[in-house]
């Protein structure tokens, strides 16, 4: 214990030593679950995590900043747990966005992203990478985590990619997972476990055109900008004022999605 709180001593220095050895991965003997336990001192307690040695402790751990991250201002992440600045700054990750719901950027936060004359081509590449990625089982989540981040820097190039694949129908496999979870990370998503993307896509879709039908195509999109994109692609075109209800008929959303199960 002496030992340990010897290496805790070191603050942040012990951070970036430790996260640079277990990003180069590999670190499953005695090394890595000293660091771990060391680190593990330094940042948020995560009841989840039963690691058997110290690179698979770190994969956890990176894994959730990552997501949390992913989805919240990063002013939070670090008040949440100081030592994710560290982390994610030794990572060299970029937040997609600054919270959940924000209308997408109209350019990326990488510009490398738009090198090819198509985004669509490279959108395609990067969800082709993130499956292979998940079919080697020595590759880190968090590297995948980092892959699938350049999807929300795409915006509404991403969005208006995934509405088009899902419309055609028949996305049930891995890319629908992918393109439903980068989605979800840009729009006021509905409470609703689906299946699969194309699962996700039915639900949200149809509840997205149920409300607009009920309340308006203006209300909608001000309550979520993106639903914009989603109208337009399906042709939406609003019911008479006579056949409309007004909008407190319908459930507003909590806590940044909308309840699925509302009253239509």
């Amino acid at each position: 214990e002496a030992g340990y709180e010897e290496l805790r001593y070191f603050g942040e220095h012990m951070l970036r030593y430790g996260f640079s050895r277990f990003l180069e991965g590999g670190e499953t003997g005695e090394k890595g679950l000293i660091m771990a336990r060391a680190c593990g001192r330094m940042t948020i307690p995560l009841e989840s995590i039963a690691a058997e040695n110290g690179q698979a402790w770190f994969d956890e751990y990176a894994y959730y900043i990552i997501r949390i991250a992913e989805r919240n201002d990063l002013a939070f992440v670090y008040e949440m747990d100081p030592s994710s600045q560290i982390l994610l700054e030794v990572m060299e990750f970029e937040s997609p966005f600054e919270s959940v719901g924000e209308a997408p950027t109209e350019s990326p936060a990488d510009d490398s992203l738009w090198e090819s004359e198509s985004p669509d081509l490279a959108i395609t590449a990067i969800i082709e990478t993130i499956i292979e990625m998940e079919k080697d089982n020595t590759i880190p989540t968090w590297n995948v985590e980092l892959e699938r981040q350049k999807l929300g820097d795409f915006g509404e190039h991403m969005l208006r990619y995934s509405y088009s694949h899902f419309l055609e129908g028949g996305e049930t496999g891995e890319k629908g997972l992918i393109m439903e979870r980068a989605c979800r990370n840009m729009v006021l998503d509905v409470d609703y476990e689906s299946e699969n993307g194309q699962d996700w896509f039915d639900e949200y879709s149809d509840f997205i055109v149920r409300y607009a039908h009920r309340s308006g195509v203006e209300y909608v999109c001000e309550m979520d900008p993106t639903n914009a994109i989603l109208l337009e692609m399906m042709e939406f075109e609003s019911a008479p004022e006579s056949e409309s209800v007004p909008e407190e008929s319908i459930q507003s959303p909590v806590d940044g999605i909308f309840d699925s199960e509302a009253s239509y």
